[in-house]
């Protein structure tokens, strides 16, 4: 008899188990393959840096802007790294705090000008080389347009070419070249280019 309700026990629990496990495979079968998570919003959190601003709320404006950065950095694109860098400085303008946002806008133009040129974008690589001449960061923004000119080279994309040799001439204007060169590089020296 005790050999029964055991095994009536153990027929009850194995009913149980797979009317379970039947329900749980039925819930994955119908929610579909996973969906990988959505990234944050640097967009968003610019524009609450901007109201935080506007009511005056440095602090709340300060997270904002880092919550930016970190949504950006997570993203996949070189432009929300850009607008990152642009707030950063608005933010310093605005608030009072420029030499200490200036630092927070260089990092995200780097890292906005190592994905663009991972991503091969002559656009991108411009942007922040154009941040970084405007910041007096000469070696920087020829560098960049150093490998600006290669891709577009590669590419033999005329009108990249003809924005590479805009950038190329206000740095000239400012008697600069890698910071120390008179002379523009050959197209062999931008060859081999290396973004600090």
């Amino acid at each position: 008899m005790r050999h029964e309700v055991t095994m009536n026990q153990f027929l009850h629990r194995a009913l149980i188990g797979a009317v379970l496990l039947g329900t749980a495979v039925g819930a994955l079968a119908y929610a579909g393959p996973p969906r990988p998570p959505v990234p944050p919003r640097w967009d968003a959190s610019i524009e609450a840096m901007s109201q935080a601003l506007a009511r005056g709320d440095v602090v709340m404006a300060l997270r904002a802007r880092e919550s930016a950065y970190r949504a950006a950095l997570a993203g996949r694109d070189w432009q929300g790294l850009c607008a990152v860098g642009d707030a950063s400085l608005r933010l310093g303008d605005v608030s009072g705090l420029r030499g200490a946002m200036e630092p927070e806008a260089r990092r995200a133009y780097r890292a906005a000008l190592y994905r663009a040129r991972q991503q091969g974008s002559v656009d991108g690589i411009l942007h922040a080389s154009r941040a970084f001449l405007m910041l007096g960061d000469h070696d920087v923004a020829g560098r960049g347009i150093a490998v600006a000119t290669t891709l577009a080279t590669a590419a033999n994309d005329v009108q990249a070419l003809e924005r590479v040799r805009a950038l190329q001439e206000q740095l000239a204007a400012q008697g600069r070249w890698y910071g120390v060169m008179s002379e523009r590089p050959s197209s062999n020296d931008a060859n081999a280019a290396v973004l600090p």
